[in-house]
């Protein structure tokens, strides 16, 4: 008996479509396909792709066809060849941008000067005036349509140096009013307010464009002032970070971020940022913290540790990183997390001590992202994750190739089910003895080589037969840098095998898609 053809209202249709609203390449791949089905799922399809799409030479060629007469006038005297008598796009494809990140919007217009005919030439020490004229032209049409068409900035990555130039003195309260996300890095060494007058009024101006902002990221340590009138008008700051903040600035910044955001703030990063007696107070007053991450940092000392035992938070992520203090002072951090702490990224100086005190105090980790570059912690390191009953994913990342490593594989405690490997996969002899030796019912593995000197089909047929073992590989995610351009008949062999097991093999496109 036939079964009868069930029609979803468009409504319906579009609630599933937009719910595949996502950064994932696989996902607007498939999106892509989509958009031939009819008019109306193209409709829906078009805002998704182009919220955040992949800004290169194709784009710029797509906004320029957007431009008003006059944004193309500006455009004239170069002689620019856009296509004539053309009719108009069939969508205002830069009403739908999110995601402004200007370093790929310079990079994209260059790329598309190069590839229609417009040499840009340079020299070591400059670039032609002529073409910087020319390639600011373009961006500053650009710019402006965006400008005139964006409904809903949500984020704008902002770099200040000598190879990105300024932006146009152009901001629409409209299109920024919406903003959730703002990076700014400013390299203090090469960054002239003259040179980035327009760049510099965006900072401020910003509080008074938007006053949602829910991500700061600060990358300098110019202009402190700038970034404590920014924090004082967000009205709900959830995330913060702050990178190669200079010594005098990070107590302004930081005390700022505790009287304005302290009710708010949830997540709090922190690299090339030296620290005090003063700023770790600062810091301990953010009741709210959830996470704490701490890069390249220094100036903690265990003097300090008091004062990190007194601070109001509870840590449920944990994320320490070549940090240039005593190890007494990461046990502080470890101890005031204690049971609260689910998820922990360690570096480096993972002593054996660090082992028992991290195993005493934080017995419910769920993630642990592990860097290793030295084998003689491997038999400790074992008998600390043996006893994390908690444990749902492992992410080792291995600098060193270490031939211990197969070793961790019969001490993976039963409650994993997502593992991850980072590293040179350089012995096969080591890696298949690893999934050899491993017996957990594993639910996903990720593998994302550092390096690509290895045959490929050979790693594939040691996680075809795990999987043939265990019976529980139910995803396979790949670099897509690892994938051969074309499969081999052997390889498409052991492809057919895991979908037979019914592994799913997908992309990683960055480390974090998985």
């Amino acid at each position: 008996m036939k079964m009868p053809t069930i029609f979803l209202p468009n409504d319906v249709q579009y609630l599933i479509i937009t719910f595949l609203d996502n950064d994932d390449y696989g996902t607007k791949f498939i999106l892509y396909k989509y958009l031939f089905v009819n008019r109306f799922w193209c409709r829906c399809i078009i805002p998704i792709l182009w919220r955040r799409p992949r800004i290169d030479a194709r784009v710029i060629r797509t906004y320029l066809s957007c431009l008003n007469y006059d944004e193309l006038k500006t455009l004239i005297p170069f002689q620019i060849n856009l296509p004539a008598n053309n009719p108009p796009p069939l969508f205002e494809y830069g009403k739908f941008l999110e995601t402004i990140k200007i370093s790929d919007i310079n990079k994209s217009v260059k790329s598309w000067l190069s590839k229609e005919g417009y040499k840009i030439e340079t020299y070591w020490y400059k670039r032609i005036d002529t073409w910087d004229y020319l390639m600011n032209s373009v961006k500053t049409v650009i710019w402006r349509m965006l400008m005139r068409k964006c409904r809903r900035i949500t984020s704008i990555d902002l770099k200040l140096e000598q190879a990105e130039g300024d932006i146009p003195d152009i901001y629409s309260k409209r299109a920024i009013y919406y903003l959730k996300d703002f990076n700014v890095n400013i390299l203090s060494g090469e960054c002239k307010e003259k040179l980035y007058k327009n760049s510099i009024e965006l900072l401020r101006r910003l509080p008074l464009l938007s006053t949602g902002l829910k991500h700061i990221l600060w990358n300098g340590s110019l202009y402190p002032d700038l970034l404590v009138n920014l924090i004082q008008t967000q009205n709900g700051l959830e995330t913060f970070n702050i990178s190669q903040m200079s010594f005098r600035s990070n107590l302004t910044v930081l005390s700022s971020l505790r009287d304005t955001q302290s009710t708010t703030l949830t997540c709090f990063f922190a690299s090339h940022v030296h620290f005090n007696k003063a700023s770790i107070q600062i810091i301990g007053g953010l009741h709210n913290l959830k996470t704490l991450s701490l890069s390249y940092c220094a100036g903690l000392e265990p003097k300090h540790n008091e004062i990190i035992s007194r601070a109001s938070f509870r840590l449920n992520k944990l994320i320490l990183r070549h940090n240039s203090w005593y190890f007494k002072v990461d046990l502080a951090f470890f101890e005031k997390a204690g049971q609260s702490l689910q998820s922990i990224t360690l570096y480096d100086n993972f002593s054996s001590e660090i082992i028992r005190k991290v195993h005493k105090h934080c017995p419910n980790i769920k993630k642990m992202i592990i860097y290793i570059e030295s084998s003689m912690h491997i038999p400790s390191f074992g008998t600390w994750i043996s006893g994390l009953q908690n444990l749902h994913t492992l992410v080792i990342i291995d600098a060193i190739a270490c031939s211990r490593i197969s070793e961790l594989a019969e001490k993976l405690p039963k409650s994993l089910q997502h593992l991850k490997y980072h590293g040179n996969l350089t012995s096969i002899d080591v890696f298949s003895k690893f999934f050899e030796l491993c017996m957990i019912p594993l639910d996903t593995i990720s593998i994302y080589p550092i390096s690509f000197n290895y045959v490929f089909d050979q790693y594939i047929s040691v996680i075809s037969e795990f999987a043939i073992r265990v019976k529980s590989l139910k995803r396979l995610f790949l670099s897509r840098r690892a994938i051969p351009k074309q499969w081999q008949p052997q390889e498409l062999e052991l492809k057919k095998e895991l979908e037979k097991q019914g592994v799913d093999l997908r992309i990683l496109f960055t480390f974090y898609d998985d």
